[in-house]
């Protein structure tokens, strides 16, 4: 509820008794008077009804006049309730004079009332009168917004008094007060705006640990002094002149990116200082003769590497410049000739001769990686363009001569590095790491997965030391191979209470059993369509005939414990057959008494590569793979049938095939369709390191990754240990006591805790949808053509036409049993394909002959009945 306005807030106090006090406990409050006259009433009112001990944030907004005692109530009260973040606003009529301003209570602030105060933001009608130092050492931002100070002892008195002050910023209006002093020894932070004419006022700052500084609108001052700054990294100067003493320039030599929006006729420049750590200028092309500001800049910034060049007004102040000519340096400045990479102009007009002569000396001069021009709406094409237009030419060419050479250089060393080096790690580099509550469960349902090789539960042969944290008397079924009749693999039922979930958990692939090769044997490539994708064809049957067994039973549980959720998990083969029970039961949740998809999930372990990669990101909030370090299974693209008959030869399969991927583009790979990938959201276990021996500490990234999806094979003497259950499941363990103890020693709050978890639960879903809109950008094959009940990677833009949609009805026969629907062939497929004719988008040829048509056994072109329109 701090989310929620406070009007709503209070308005819950009608709801029924668990949540009519609620409202008390809000720690976010924001009241905003709109010429109530008894405004301050009714807030006194509402802090004697409150109960929060402690605020978050308090924002007071006035639009009628206040007087001094009432804001001297309301900040005791913010103060007694420890708030961190207080706004005052009194924005009436009367703001531009002193004599109507509210008196801010310096009494509060001199014993350090509030130790809890981190932000204090002040605007408009307040009067600040500090006749001493105040206290307020927690205080870490303040933002001073057209408010009165009394004398210049009361600017000196409340900044003194901020021990922890890290950011300042002050906008300024006209004012009795001559010299406004800023000593500050931790400030890193200065945002300073002037909106008056300040004739005779003097500005001194001395903050030696400042690391960002902007100054603004500062004109016809007597003095504007700045210590020096040696932590210095960005500085903003623009619309200062007229000041007659004055060292700004000379102020910001340690700076490493400065912004200048000057003339050079109305500021000093400091003789004989240079800019040693500055890296990038950017400078407004719209005052008078700012060409000579930048032929000083690039002499005095040896180290130069990106220069912008900016006219905001877009030419609308150069009339009068005209025919001014640039005087060029003596000397080519160091930076042009060795470190200048990058030039940006933007609002560059090719008639104008100044521009000219200077894009001409830099382009002359340089040789720049990156060029960007943004040119002025007219343009004039004459001679000298064509001059501008070769010397830009010829600058490109010269860099990318040598740059040539040394790419295909590159190109070779890289071949043999990703084909003799790569290493697992290098696929989850980008990832971020995984958190103790999303990983908590894998090795969990690691140990439930060991559970089924065993033959008696109650009298375990190969029981880890842990053990497989099964009670015997939850354990509600168990099939066997003869039970299944090699239709499916072994596979257990779970009801676990300690943890809510119901599990189903498929043991990995047998080598002794005909039926498990026979299942892998059981697809051609792009034989099985699913929900507008493709999917392994013996691995879907498989797991309609488990969904077809426990389909009864299942169905009574969830309902039965309708708080629980139901999770699927399997190991090498079963975690295909795991991943299929989940699309199913997500695509047909009527099976079981209409489950959420919300409640359902798969832990896919060491998965094989089941599903296109459509399929494979659109169901990345429910199916989650875990693999550990080099394991082949995930990576290799060739045919699971393929990898098992060359099992006994397996590292010169794993060879031959990392040559090929070797030649082929990950795009061209992305075009196919029928290509299979590994499914859901990736957990990589990343336990050793390149180069090294041994084992190391054991990391967890995650991702939902749609190109570099595991693309590459890694030539590895673990690539076959690395798939193996038991190594899976005492490195998951081991990755999963380091995070456990990684947070004791943070000793994470339980509302921190709650608050992270939410927080991961968002960032998981914008991290899943980034996922569907890069497969869109990628122009990954069904993205748009395909319509799903939930979710498709259509490209929503606020400028697309509208689409038309015509959808064909296709009859489908009442059956009691799921196995026979997923039996069909593709051409009989139960998805209901959906077009989307788009008014500015041409269908292609290829996309044509892939709705209408489809390759049978010998390859040959046939119609697909189901596509056609009826």
């Amino acid at each position: 509820m701090s989310s929620l306005p406070t009007k709503t807030v209070v308005a819950t106090s009608v709801l029924p008794k668990r949540w009519r006090h609620v409202w008390k406990t809000v720690q976010n409050l924001k009241f905003v008077s709109k010429y109530h006259q008894t405004f301050s009433e009714d807030v006194y009112r509402f802090f004697m009804l409150h109960k929060a001990p402690f605020l978050e944030s308090l924002d007071l907004e006035f639009s009628n006049q206040l007087d001094a005692s009432d804001l001297g109530i309301l900040v005791g009260i913010a103060f007694a309730r420890h708030v961190r973040n207080l706004v005052l606003d009194l924005d009436y009529y009367s703001n531009f004079s002193q004599l109507c301003a509210a008196r801010f209570p310096s009494g509060l602030c001199i014993y350090d009332n509030s130790k809890t105060l981190e932000t204090l933001t002040l605007k408009h009608s307040i009067l600040l009168y500090f006749p001493s130092r105040v206290c307020l050492k927690s205080l870490r931002k303040l933002h001073l917004y057209k408010v009165h100070f009394y004398d210049e002892d009361s600017v000196c008195n409340l900044l003194c008094g901020c021990p922890s002050l890290r950011d300042l910023v002050v906008h300024r209006k006209r004012g009795c007060m001559v010299t406004f002093t800023i000593v500050v020894p931790s400030l890193q932070r200065l945002t300073i705006k002037d909106s008056g004419f300040g004739y005779g006022c003097c500005y001194v700052i001395n903050a030696p640990s400042l690391k960002y500084l902007n100054i603004r609108r500062f004109k016809y001052l007597n003095s504007f002094l700045i210590e020096k700054a040696p932590k210095l990294e960005e500085a903003k100067v623009s619309d200062v002149f007229g000041i007659k003493n004055e060292n700004i320039l000379e102020s910001l030599t340690a700076a490493k990116r400065l912004s200048l929006h000057l003339s050079p006729l109305e500021i000093k420049y400091p003789s004989g200082s240079i800019f040693h750590q500055l890296l990038s200028l950017e400078l407004q092309t719209d005052k008078r003769k700012w060409w000579n500001l930048l032929t000083l800049m690039l002499e005095a910034s040896p180290k130069l590497q990106i220069l912008k060049l900016t006219d905001l007004n877009m030419s609308s102040t150069k009339g009068n410049q005209i025919g001014q000519k640039w005087i060029q340096p003596k000397c080519v400045p160091e930076c042009l000739l060795f470190h200048l990479e990058t030039f940006v102009w933007t609002g560059y007009e090719w008639q104008r001769r100044d521009e000219k002569e200077v894009a001409r000396y830099i382009l002359r001069n340089t040789t720049i990686y990156v060029l960007i021009v943004r040119c002025a709406a007219s343009l004039v094409y004459d001679d000298e363009c064509v001059v501008i237009t070769l010397y830009l030419f010829m600058s490109i060419l010269c860099g990318c001569c040598p740059l040539l050479e040394c790419v295909y250089c590159l190109g070779c060393a890289r071949w043999g590095y990703k084909r003799c080096l790569y290493t697992a790690g290098h696929d989850s580099e980008d990832w971020g790491l995984a958190t103790t509550d999303e990983f908590e469960p894998v090795p969990r349902f690691c140990r439930y997965i060991l559970a089924v090789y065993e033959d008696d539960i109650r009298n375990p042969l190969w029981e880890p030391p842990e053990g497989y944290g099964i009670n015997p008397d939850w354990l509600l079924l168990k099939k066997t191979y003869e039970d299944t009749q090699g239709r499916a693999p072994a596979y257990i039922l779970y009801l676990d209470h300690v943890h809510q979930d119901i599990v189903v958990a498929i043991r990995g692939l047998n080598l002794a059993k005909e039926s498990d090769y026979a299942m892998l044997l059981d697809n051609k490539l792009g034989e099985r369509k699913f929900d507008g994708g493709y999917v392994h064809n013996g691995l879907v049957k498989s797991a309609g005939y488990v969904l077809d067994e426990e389909c009864k039973v299942l169905k009574e549980l969830v309902k039965k414990y309708p708080s629980y959720t139901l999770t699927f998990a399997g190991h090498s083969l079963g975690s295909g057959v795991a991943t299929m029970l989940a699309l199913l039961v997500v695509r047909h949740p009527e099976r079981l008494g209409n489950i959420d998809r919300k409640r359902v999930r798969c832990f896919a372990i060491a998965p094989a590569r089941c599903m296109s990669l459509n399929l494979a990101v659109r169901y990345a909030d429910v199916i989650n793979s875990v693999i550990l370090q080099d394991d082949f299974l995930p990576r290799t693209a060739t045919p699971l049938e393929d990898i098992f008959k060359s099992v006994f030869c397996l590292p010169c399969l794993l060879c031959i095939r990392c040559m090929k991927d070797t030649c082929v583009p990950e795009q061209k790979m992305l075009k196919d369709p029928r290509r299979l990938y590994a499914p859901g959201r990736m957990y990589h276990i990343v336990e050793r390191k390149p180069c090294r021996l041994g084992r190391y500490p054991p990391v967890v990234k995650t991702a939902v990754p749609v190109d570099g999806r595991f693309e590459h094979i890694v030539l590895s003497c673990n690539a076959t240990s690395d798939h193996a259950i038991i190594w899976i499941e005492r490195e998951a363990q081991r990755a999963l006591n380091l995070m456990m103890e990684n947070e004791k020693k943070m000793e994470i709050p339980e509302k921190q805790r709650m608050e992270r978890q939410e927080s991961l639960a968002r960032e998981h879903n914008l991290e899943y949808r980034a996922a569907l809109r890069r497969a869109v950008t990628l122009d990954v094959p069904h993205a748009e053509s395909m319509a799903s009940e939930y979710g498709t990677f259509d490209k929503t833009q606020e400028d697309e036409t509208e689409e038309e949609e015509v959808e064909t009805e296709e009859e489908e026969e009442d059956t009691d049993s799921i196995a026979p629907m997923v039996g069909e062939s593709s051409s009989s497929s139960s998805v209901k394909p959906t077009y989307r004719i788009r008014r500015n988008r041409r269908v292609s040829w290829d996309e044509l002959i892939e709705h209408l048509f489809e390759r049978d056994e010998s390859g040959n072109l046939t119609f697909e009945k189901s596509d056609l329109p009826q």
